[in-house]
């Protein structure tokens, strides 16, 4: 691994989005098939909502290696914040078959199930990836928002504890648990 790309990852890991995307385009200027960096290039330009940049490094990496499921995966993300949920399904769904062990791929797939409003099946995906790794805090997060909106409300705050249990600092889970006792049909006990 380079110097640049190994700099760019931890730029990456630092949320410093804007550094990594200069960080990757040095490292891409001699290195321009280097699918771990256009990976990383199309997640930054993804996370800060450039989604015309991103959609344009995914297309030139699947010229590259049209069967790596993380582009699959990041289009997922891309049409699913675009309200296309049908084709983020499709999208996830394709990534999930080049790469079944991935739990993250469930979650994100719950997500997109949940944003159409299907829970029953979004249930199913989360403890797909559940199955895989128990402690993945997205599937336990989309999971007890299936569960919350099956009114199995006990389950749904009983799933988000453990998910704090083994990750305390996730603001996600935290804000998670918060708007589901603001809501007024909520009985639970904190």
């Amino acid at each position: 691994m380079s110097a640049l790309l190994e700099r760019a990852g931890i730029l990456v890991q630092q949320s410093r989005y804007a550094d990594a995307i200069k960080t990757l385009h040095q490292h891409l200027y001699e290195h321009s098939t280097d699918t771990e960096a256009l990976y990383l290039l199309a997640l930054c330009y993804l996370q800060i909502d450039d989604y015309k940049e991103a959609e344009e490094v995914i297309e030139n990496a699947q010229s590259i290696s049209p069967n790596d499921d993380r582009f699959f995966y990041l289009k997922a993300r891309i049409l699913a914040d675009k309200k296309d949920y049908r084709k983020a399904g499709e999208m996830i769904a394709e990534a999930v078959s080049l790469n079944p062990h991935m739990p993250h791929y469930y979650g994100v797939w719950s997500q997109i199930l949940l944003l159409q409003r299907n829970f029953t099946e979004a249930l199913r995906k989360s403890e797909e990836g559940l199955s895989l790794d128990p402690e993945d805090q997205l599937c336990l997060n989309m999971r007890s928002h299936a569960l919350y909106n099956l009114n199995q409300r006990e389950d749904a705050f009983s799933g988000l504890r453990t998910a704090l249990e083994k990750n305390p600092e996730n603001a996600y889970t935290h804000a998670n648990m918060g708007w589901k006792y603001r809501n007024p049909g909520s009985t639970m006990k904190r």
